[in-house]
C-alpha cells in the first residue's frame, strides 16, 4: 500500500518530486479495508486527498478471515488473491493511477512471485502506461524472479510467510543487497545501468 502512496504523491504532487522507487505497487486506486476487522470498508477509498475520496475501483468478491485462510491454503502463503485475481484487466480508466503526471525519473521493482497482490503484473501495467503516454522521464521496472511482497533493503519479521523467502533464501538476501545499493545510489542512478550492473540469476 505504500508503494501505492508513492505513486499517488508523484502524480498529485509532480513539481516536488523528481524520483520515485516503488516497491510491490499496485496500479490502480482499490477499496479501503478494515485491517483489524479483516473485511472490506464498502463505499471508501483507500486513498484520499484534501478530504476527498479517490476514486477507486471496488472490489467484486468478499473478505473475511474465513476467505483468507482459504486463499491461505491454497496458495500456502498469505495472500489476498481472491481480492485483486477477478479485478486484473477490468480496472476502469479513472480508476487508474494517472502515472503519466508524475514529473519523475520511475524505478518500480516487483517480485514475479509476490501473490499478496499482482506487483507484478501492476509493474508491466505501469511501464506500458507509460509507454503510452510517451513518458519523457527515465523509467524501468526491475522484476525479481524469485522475489515476494516483501522487497525492502532489511530484514523483516514474517518474511518467512512467503513462499518466495522461504524456497528462495539465498536470492531473497541477494535482492536486499541490491535494495541497499539503490537506496544508497539513488540520487545517481541511471536505470538501464542498474540492470546491466546487477547480476540476478
Amino acid at each position: 500500500m505504500g508503494a501505492a502512496y508513492v505513486l499517488l504523491g508523484a502524480c498529485y504532487f509532480p513539481d516536488l518530486i523528481q524520483f520515485v522507487v516503488a516497491s510491490s505497487t499496485i496500479y490502480f486506486v482499490f477499496e479501503a479495508i478494515d485491517r483489524k476487522k479483516c473485511k472490506i470498508i464498502k463505499g471508501k477509498s483507500a486513498f484520499s486527498y484534501k478530504g476527498e475520496s479517490i476514486p477507486f475501483e471496488p472490489y467484486i468478491t468478499n473478505m473475511n478471515y474465513f476467505t483468507i485462510l482459504v486463499d491461505y491454503f491454497k496458495k500456502f502463503e498469505l495472500n489476498f488473491a481472491s481480492l485483486y485475481e477477478p479485478l486484473i484487466d477490468k480496472v476502469k480508466e479513472e480508476h487508474l493511477i494517472p502515472v503519466e503526471k508524475m514529473k519523475a525519473r520511475v524505478l518500480i521493482i516487483s517480485g514475479v512471485m509476490d501473490t499478496l497482490w499482482p506487483a507484478y503484473v501492476s509493474g508491466n501495467k505501469i511501464m506500458e502506461r507509460l509507454k503510452e503516454k510517451n513518458y519523457p522521464y527515465p523509467y524501468e521496472h526491475l522484476a525479481l524472479e524469485h522475489g515476494s511482497h516483501v522487497m525492502v533493503p532489511i530484514e523483516m519479521k514474517g518474511e518467512k510467510v512467503f513462499k518466495a523467502n522461504r524456497q528462495y533464501p539465498e536470492e531473497n538476501v541477494k535482492y536486499k543487497k541490491i535494495f541497499i545499493w539503490i537506496k544508497n545510489k539513488k540520487k545517481k542512478i541511471f536505470f538501464k545501468y542498474i540492470i546491466k550492473f546487477i547480476y540476478i540469476k
